[in-house]
């Protein structure tokens, strides 16, 4: 299977793989640009809501204002009324009942009063409608101090829990035109706004809002109807700010706050953080339909027009298949006028084309086998024409010129003999010549078939071939023990081994005793047999000369040979699909070597 690059989708086809990037890239342009609108729609619905929680919380604050300087006048109405003021500046020996009279109307909407009372100048109380017990209440010494002081002479506390009943007081100061003599403090029930008012908040508020009321230190709250749980720490806000928290078993809200200017109260309003981000929720939910519908028309457009690209593409490819299998009569149908349908016209031509050029290659091939066969049989004639006709004049010349020296020896001066003796030599050196010319032929042109071979036997059969020159050398031979198995032609292996060593036998200096080594190394799947001596050794610049036809380094008087030994090593040991080759130095022996795959090669 051919390797495919990073990113890529092996298996899938371009009409395949076109759709799915394209509606991939689709896909993450419709996420990004939703997610990235949905933020921006988030934020501003956030913005939306802040802008509306101050808005809100500022009119609600300005409302509640107007009502409680409306009942801050409706008190100071109260207080003077004629009644009311007689008996507060006579330190209440004057006009009780009329006074108790007045206080028991409570000015507008007296569902409202919880208690009127008045008090004197220090604060003690004189006089309460409804009778009952007076209280000291200890907190109004604050509001009275506020009421002492113009230029209004009134003030409104901060809310009570007295007896289950959510009030707060408002206090007016009773003057005798330099300082107060006395209060009216009108005790007022909380959550009972008027008609109008819960009229106007609705419309303020509109739905998903919740509004509270409380002090402005936050110790007592109000939803306008009842008291409630305070909210969570931290919920309260500087003006202007909101805050995100969550009420015990409640859902999250967004929370401002706002100060009255007229009481020492707050007002505090939340809206669900659902309904606030319903609008960007259901934005997402309008984009993730209309990327999902854009995504499917797209994905349906691309694979349309991926399809009328890559059918023709898909019929070059199996036309092409096909003519990578030899089939060169297959023909791509196109009309197409584009880039597309030239492709289609061209490759028709170039079948054709090569339909041609291969069917002149194999005329051409046909023709050179033939040619080649008979050259090869030309080849093996002229071969046993050398081996036959050729030898047979030359053991002629060998036997007389033989017999000439055996039989006519004395009667030959000392030329004669030389003469007689060159031509013995000469008949000997062409008829070995002509062997190992047979013997490189044979090896150029036979079929060397491979098979699991042990080293140590072939190395033995060597060994036995040039067993005579090692006993006229008086050399030597170690071979290391444990030979492996390797992939070769016996026999073309074993005559390669006897070579080398022949050789490592024969090109020593004189007067020194040939010491051959024979040794393996095994790496990788690879096994190389080393045949070591102890010779003259080879010039560096020789080394690749050695292994040619007829290469002489030296001249035949010293070594004698023909010169075609190492050659018939490298071409044999090629054919067995291994390489050959020398490491030496000049005075310092050679060392060959035979590289073959090892027994584990074998598939």
């Amino acid at each position: 299977m051919p390797p495919t690059s990073p990113g890529s989708m092996p298996g899938l086809s371009i009409q395949k793989k076109l759709p799915l990037l394209v509606s991939g890239f689709l896909l993450l342009v419709i996420v990004l640009y939703s997610v990235a609108s949905y933020e921006t729609v988030k934020a501003a619905s956030m913005d939306v809501a802040r802008q509306r929680l101050i808005s809100l919380t500022g009119q609600v604050a300005q409302i509640y204002d107007q009502q409680i300087k409306t009942e801050m006048r409706n008190t100071h109405t109260l207080m003077n009324d004629s009644a009311v003021r007689s008996f507060v500046t006579s330190s209440g020996r004057l006009s009780k009942d009329a006074a108790m009279k007045v206080l028991a109307k409570g000015g507008p909407r007296p569902e409202l009063n919880f208690r009127t009372e008045i008090l004197d100048a220090a604060g003690a109380p004189v006089l309460d409608i409804p009778s009952g017990p007076l209280e000291r209440h200890e907190e109004l010494a604050g509001d009275l101090a506020k009421a002492a002081v113009g230029p209004d002479y009134a003030a409104v506390g901060r809310f009570r829990l007295i007896n289950d009943t959510l009030v707060a007081p408002i206090v007016v100061a009773v003057g005798d035109g330099t300082h107060p003599v006395g209060y009216v403090v009108r005790w007022r029930r909380i959550g009972n706004a008027s008609k109008e008012t819960l009229a106007q908040l609705s419309t303020l508020l509109g739905g998903n809002a919740q509004l509270y009321f409380g002090n402005d230190r936050g110790d007592i709250w109000t939803d306008a109807s009842t008291a409630v749980a305070k909210p969570p720490a931290g919920a309260a806000a500087k003006p202007g700010q909101i805050r995100e928290y969550t009420r015990p078993g409640a859902t999250p809200v967004f929370a401002a706050n706002h100060a009255f200017v007229n009481a020492p109260w707050q007002v505090l309003i939340e809206f669900s953080k659902q309904a606030v981000m319903a609008p960007a929720a259901a934005f997402l939910r309008r984009a993730s339909l209309i990327g999902a519908l854009v995504l499917l028309v797209g994905t349906l457009i691309v694979w349309i027009v991926s399809r009328s690209i890559t059918k023709p593409l898909t019929d070059l490819t199996a036309a092409a298949s096909a003519l990578a299998a030899g089939n060169y009569s297959v023909v791509v149908q196109s009309n197409r006028a584009d880039e597309l349908g030239e492709l289609s016209r061209a490759f028709n031509t170039m079948t054709r084309r090569v339909e041609e050029s291969q069917e002149g290659l194999e005329r051409k091939v046909r023709d050179r086998t033939e040619q080649l066969r008979e050259r090869n049989e030309e080849l093996e004639t002229f071969g046993h024409s050398i081996s036959h006709d050729l030898r047979a004049p030359l053991r002629a010349m060998h036997g007389f010129s033989q017999a000439l020296l055996e039989d006519c020896g004395p009667q030959l001066d000392d030329v004669g003999k030389d003469y007689a003796q060159r031509v013995v030599a000469g008949a000997r050196r062409m008829d070995a010549l002509i062997q190992d010319l047979l013997a490189y032929s044979r090896v150029s042109r036979s079929e060397l078939d491979v098979a699991k071979v042990n080293l140590g036997d072939v190395v033995n059969d060597a060994l036995a071939q040039v067993e005579g020159d090692v006993a006229a050398s008086g050399g030597a031979v170690s071979v290391a023990s444990g030979l492996p198995t390797v992939l070769a032609h016996r026999v073309a292996l074993v005559q390669s081994v006897a070579n080398l060593l022949a050789n490592g036998l024969k090109f020593v200096p004189p007067g020194r005793v040939p010491a051959l080594k024979v040794r393996v190394e095994r790496d990788n799947g690879v096994t190389r047999l080393w045949v070591e001596d102890n010779g003259i050794g080879i010039d560096a610049a020789h080394h690749e000369r050695v292994f040619g036809v007829f290469e002489r380094l030296h001249q035949n008087e010293d070594y004698p040979g023909t010169g075609i030994g190492l050659a018939i090593v490298r071409k044999s040991v090629e054919r067995m699909g291994g390489r050959v080759g020398v490491v030496s130095a000049v005075g310092e022996g050679a060392r060959f070597w035979i590289e073959l795959k090892s027994e584990e090669g074998l598939s």
